[in-house]
C-alpha cells in the first residue's frame, strides 16, 4: 500500500510541476536528462500516427514481397522482392529512430497566454541586426521546415538545438548568444514572444 501511495504522490507531484512549466524549468529538465524529448500534445499525437503509418507500410511491403516470390522465380534476381525488401529496411530504420523519440517523450502542457518567457511552442521574433524573422520552438524538427501562419514565414527550431536552448526562458528585450556550427558565436535580440494555443479539436498537425 505504501508503494502504491508513493507512486500516486509522485504522479501528483509531476502533474503539479508540469502545470508550472516554463522555459527556465524546461531548460533545467533538458540539461538534467540528455535523452528527454519534450513534446506538445499534438506533436506527440503526430509521432504516434506516424508510427502507425510505418507499421502499415511494413505490412504492405511484406505482402508485396510474398506476392513477388510467388509470381517470380523465388527471391533470386527478383526486382519486386528487392524493392519490397528495401522498403522494409527503410521502414525499420525510421521506426527505430521514431520509437526512441516516443520512448523518451514527455508531453508538456501548452504555454499559458500570460507566459512572457520563451518555452516549448513559443513563436519568437528575433533580430540579428539585418532583418527580423520568426521561429517556433518545437520538440523535434519533424514538421514541414517552413509553414505559413498569418502570412508570416516561420522557421521551426528544436529546443535541443543551440539556438533553442539559448532561447528557453528568455524574454522580449533580452539578448541571447549561441554557438554556430562553424564555432562562431551569434547574437540575437528577442523582439517579441507569442505563445502557441492548444489546437482546436480536429485541427492538429
Amino acid at each position: 500500500m505504501y508503494y502504491i501511495n508513493h507512486i500516486v504522490l509522485q504522479n501528483l507531484q509531476l502533474k503539479f510541476i508540469m502545470s508550472l512549466m516554463n522555459g527556465s524549468l524546461l531548460k533545467q529538465m533538458l540539461e538534467k536528462d540528455p535523452n528527454l524529448v519534450p513534446l506538445l500534445e499534438h506533436e506527440h499525437s503526430y509521432l504516434v500516427r506516424a508510427m502507425g503509418d510505418l507499421m502499415l507500410r511494413n505490412s504492405q511491403a511484406a505482402e508485396t514481397m510474398e506476392f513477388a516470390v510467388q509470381d517470380g522465380n523465388g527471391w533470386h534476381d527478383n526486382s519486386g522482392y528487392d524493392a519490397a525488401l528495401a522498403e522494409m529496411e527503410q521502414v525499420d530504420n525510421i521506426s527505430k529512430i521514431l520509437g526512441s523519440v516516443i520512448e523518451h517523450a514527455e508531453v508538456i502542457p501548452y504555454p499559458s497566454a500570460e507566459e512572457a518567457g520563451v518555452t516549448l511552442g513559443s513563436c519568437v521574433e528575433l533580430d540579428d541586426g539585418i532583418e527580423p524573422y520568426i521561429i517556433r520552438l518545437t520538440g523535434q524538427n519533424y514538421f514541414t521546415p517552413r509553414e505559413e501562419t498569418q502570412a508570416e514565414e516561420i522557421d521551426v527550431t528544436s529546443v535541443r538545438s543551440p539556438l533553442g536552448l539559448a532561447l528557453l526562458g528568455a524574454k522580449p528585450g533580452d539578448i541571447i548568444r549561441f554557438a554556430l556550427p562553424s564555432g562562431d558565436e551569434s547574437e540575437l535580440t528577442i523582439r517579441s514572444v507569442r505563445q502557441m494555443a492548444a489546437p482546436s479539436p480536429g485541427t492538429e498537425n
